[in-house]
This record gives C-alpha cells, sequence and structure tokens, in this order.
C-alpha cells in the first residue's frame, strides 16, 4: 500500500505534468491547423487621404474553381466594399492596389480583410460569395490603432495622433528652416521661438509635437501588452523605436531652441552655430522617423489572410486572453514546483531529526 507522502508526491506530480501538458497545448492551439496565405496585405496613404489606400502583395493563391474568380472585400460589421476581382498570375501570386473611391480612412470603417470565390460572370457583384480566406485585425492592436490613426479624444478636434504628429512637424521644420536662414540673431530667435512652441504645444493647435508623440508611445505600449499576434508585434516594435527617435530628436530641438533665444549675441560664433544646428538638423531628419512610426502602426493591421477564417470585429480585450490563460497556466506549474520542493525539504528535515 502506497504511504500518504508517497502518494502526495505522486500527486504533485502528476499535477505539475498536467499544468506542462496544458501551457503546451494552450500555445499550440493558436497555431492549430492554421493555412495562410504569403504575402501580405497593407494599409497605407494614398498622397492626399490618410490610410486610404490598399496594397495586396500575396503569394501562393491556389487557383480557383472552373468557371469561378477571386475578389478582396474589406469588412466591418455588416459594411463591406470589394477591392476588385484578382488577377492571379500563374504562379499564384497577386499584385494589386486599391483605393476607397471616397478617399476615407480604411481603419474607420473596416476591421477584416477577406477573399471569396465568385462566379464568373457574377450575376450580383455587390453581394460577396463564399469567403475562402480572411483575417481580421489583433483585437490587442485595434484601440491603440484607431487613437493612432483615425481619432483621439485626448487630441484637440480628436485628431489622430500619428496625423497631428505628423502636421505639427510640417510646422516645426518650416521653422527650423527660418532659423537656419534667419538674416540675423533677432530673426533666428524668433524662429527658434516658434519651433519651441510648436513642440511644447504654446503655438499651433495648443497641443504640441512632444505631446503627440508621448501619447502614440503610450498606444504602441497598450498594444504591445494586448497582442499576441506575431505580425502585429513585430510592427508594434519597429513603430516604438522609430516614435523614440521623435521623442529624442524633439527634445534636441526643444533644447537648441531654448539655448539660441537665450543667447545674448556675445558668444563666440561657433557655439551660436551649434545652438542653430541643434535646431534644424534633428527636425530636418525626423520626418523619416515619424513616417517609420506612422507606417509601423498602420502595419499593426497587416492582413495574413487565413485559410478558412471569418471575418470579423475585433473584441474589446479578446487578444489578452491567451497570454492571461498562459500565465495563470505558468503560474500553476511554479506553484506546484514550490510545494513539491518544500514538501521534500520537510521530508528530509523529518528523516534527519528521526535519525
Amino acid at each position: 500500500m502506497l504511504k500518504p507522502r508517497t502518494l502526495s508526491i505522486g500527486m504533485i506530480l502528476a499535477l505539475l505534468f498536467a499544468l506542462v501538458l496544458s501551457v503546451s497545448a494552450a500555445s499550440a492551439q493558436e497555431e492549430e491547423d492554421e493555412v495562410t496565405l504569403g504575402g501580405s496585405v497593407k494599409v497605407r496613404d494614398d498622397g492626399n487621404n490618410p490610410s486610404a489606400r490598399l496594397i495586396i502583395a500575396l503569394r501562393d493563391l491556389p487557383a480557383p474553381p472552373a468557371g469561378m474568380a477571386y475578389e478582396g472585400w474589406l469588412v466591418g460589421g455588416d459594411d463591406k466594399i470589394s477591392t476588385g476581382v484578382f488577377y492571379r498570375a500563374i504562379d499564384g501570386s497577386v499584385d494589386a492596389e486599391w483605393t476607397h473611391p471616397d478617399g476615407a480612412n480604411i481603419f474607420a470603417h473596416y476591421a477584416a480583410f477577406a477573399i471569396t470565390t465568385e462566379p464568373v460572370p457574377d450575376p450580383d457583384p455587390a453581394t460577396p460569395g463564399e469567403v475562402v480566406y480572411a483575417d481580421t485585425i489583433d483585437s490587442g492592436a485595434y484601440f491603440p490603432l484607431l487613437n493612432i490613426l483615425v481619432e483621439s479624444e485626448d487630441a484637440p478636434d480628436d485628431t489622430a495622433l500619428g496625423v497631428g504628429l505628423r502636421d505639427q512637424l510640417g510646422e516645426a521644420r518650416n521653422h527650423a528652416r527660418a532659423v537656419r536662414n534667419g538674416a540675423d540673431l533677432a530673426a533666428q530667435q524668433a524662429a527658434a521661438q516658434s519651433v519651441l512652441d510648436i513642440i511644447m504645444g504654446a503655438g499651433n493647435d495648443g497641443f504640441g509635437a512632444a505631446a503627440y508623440a508621448e501619447a502614440i508611445s503610450e498606444q504602441l505600449n497598450l498594444a504591445q501588452v494586448g497582442t499576441t499576434d506575431k505580425t502585429a508585434v513585430e510592427a508594434i516594435k519597429a513603430a516604438i523605436g522609430a516614435n523614440d527617435w521623435v521623442r529624442l530628436k524633439l527634445t534636441q530641438a526643444a533644447g537648441g531652441a531654448s539655448n539660441l533665444i537665450a543667447a545674448t549675441g556675445e558668444e563666440h560664433p561657433e557655439e551660436l552655430k551649434s545652438f542653430i544646428q541643434n535646431v534644424y538638423e534633428p527636425l530636418d531628419t525626423i520626418n523619416r522617423d515619424a513616417n517609420a512610426a506612422y507606417a509601423g502602426a498602420q502595419d499593426m493591421a497587416t492582413f495574413v489572410p487565413i485559410l478558412g477564417a471569418v471575418p470579423g470585429t475585433p473584441g474589446v480585450g479578446d487578444g489578452l486572453v491567451p497570454t492571461v490563460a498562459r500565465g495563470v497556466l505558468l503560474f500553476g506549474v511554479i506553484a506546484m514546483a514550490l510545494g513539491m520542493a518544500l514538501l521534500l525539504r520537510r521530508r528530509r528535515t523529518v528523516i534527519l531529526q528521526a535519525a
């Protein structure tokens, strides 16, 4: 007959083994039976309108059934719009672009992309056929994305944070050029004051480029915590890195502007030149970083169509469920391991005392 202590250790070991299996199963469940197309579908600006253009670059799309063709659709609840019938190359690739006919922000209306099969000719072009592949924006990235790219109640006039930042940077660069090209110190100082006001929020829209960059950082951090989607995670990391450079360069430009404003004209010419450079040079290159952060935010919503998926609307908090589940399971594993260690320690103590 098994002794009670032996039975207890056996039960702990069994539970520990079961929890480890549960963790593995939870991780594997996310990728189980997912068949994705190669390539991706991304959203970009169309030159005049933010996030109004779709870049379709897919690979490995099987040939459609005889008499059928593939068609792309953007889906948002009951709202849907066709992005056109695909021209599929012999190698299974599809390369196309589509711009919303009204120049509307895609993210403001749609959260999913689907590929359907349609008869040729199509007797009802307005109605989607059978959905073959689909993908929905990851829920953990969805709401931060809306704040950065569509609208944010924290910004003046509910301006999207990414759009507001780009607008403010454009104004700041214009004044930075005036700093560099100013006829005399007084003109340079006046331009430097404008630069400082735009960065700190005392001028223009009253919010400030630095506040936009900080708010974007907060939203990207929320997205990073809330999503486990690999494509979204990579995009978020890229956006955070680029936005950090924006924040650093704004700090440098603000410091240079402050130094120049405080100058008396008695400084050494090289010192004044340094102040001017510290205003102009960071803002001269900041647009590259701001655009990279903006594109990274758009890439959080990269669609990678999955075979048999159903296009939907991201649910609040859904993206955290797998992470929380794994965390709970791992906590259980650790607790069981500690319990077993304590039990074994107690057993050794009893044995030593008996000896």
